[in-house]
């Protein structure tokens, strides 16, 4: 739940740049943390590092940044838009979650693409847990990957909110209904 709650409220924090016109183009784990109040990380906020890396969407020659493992495919090409943001996010989640033998090192590369589903359902980190093991929850990610790290812009999530839609739907699989008024999802 951790994890669907940081990169709900991590896609939010996008979502603003976004809004105003800016990209940040290097969204990873490292990139990303949390405030500490009286010893304890604030999972509900998001403090965005390497602002070196965000540019507006208006820049005639940006600085295209990013790191392998994280970054969209059309930015090795030059080209950068807010869906390679939402790409990046896509990584990281499978950063998150790909802990198994397939992937030894839990680095999105393009070559996982179409064996997705097969990674969740082997991910260590899921089958942990008898609910992140259910296959109604193994699907919700699987279809959070599918269509954050599309190569084909076309094919991936266009905006923040689609994405914060999904990880709201994911995350009620998670939790019993009666209390999901209260963690505002």
């Amino acid at each position: 739940f951790t994890i669907l709650k940081t990169l709900y409220n991590l896609t939010d924090c996008i979502k603003i740049l976004h809004i105003s016109g800016l990209i940040h183009s290097d969204i990873k784990p490292a990139n990303f943390g949390f405030p500490i109040r009286n010893g304890r990380h604030l999972t509900e906020q998001v403090q965005l590092f390497d602002i070196n890396s965000i540019y507006s969407v208006y820049t005639k020659y940006p600085k295209f940044v990013g790191t392998p493992g994280f970054c969209a495919p059309e930015v090795f090409k030059g080209k950068i838009t807010n869906q390679s943001d939402l790409y990046s996010i896509g990584a990281t989640l499978f950063n998150a979650i790909a802990l198994c033998d397939d992937v030894p090192d839990c680095m999105y590369d393009d070559k996982y693409y179409d064996n997705i589903d097969q990674i969740v359902a082997d991910s260590k980190l899921l089958n942990a847990s008898p609910i992140t093991s259910s296959s109604r929850f193994q699907t919700a990610i699987s279809t959070i990957l599918k269509k954050c790290l599309a190569k084909e812009l076309r094919n991936r999530v266009d905006e923040c909110d689609e994405l914060k839609e999904l990880l709201q739907k994911a995350s009620v699989l998670l939790i019993p209904s009666q209390y999901n008024d209260l963690l505002n999802l």
